[in-house]
């Protein structure tokens, strides 16, 4: 079986984008967690 290459790296691009996503969100509602504490 061949794997088409570009198949493959748009793959792991968009895997990576919405990792990436997740974790900016996790960091941005950690943030606004340690504002509100503060206020």
């Amino acid at each position: 079986m061949i794997i088409n290459q570009t198949y493959l790296s748009s793959t792991l691009y968009f895997a990576i984008l919405i990792e990436d996503q997740l974790l900016m969100s996790e960091a941005g509602n950690a943030l606004s967690g340690t504002k509100t504490d503060h206020q």
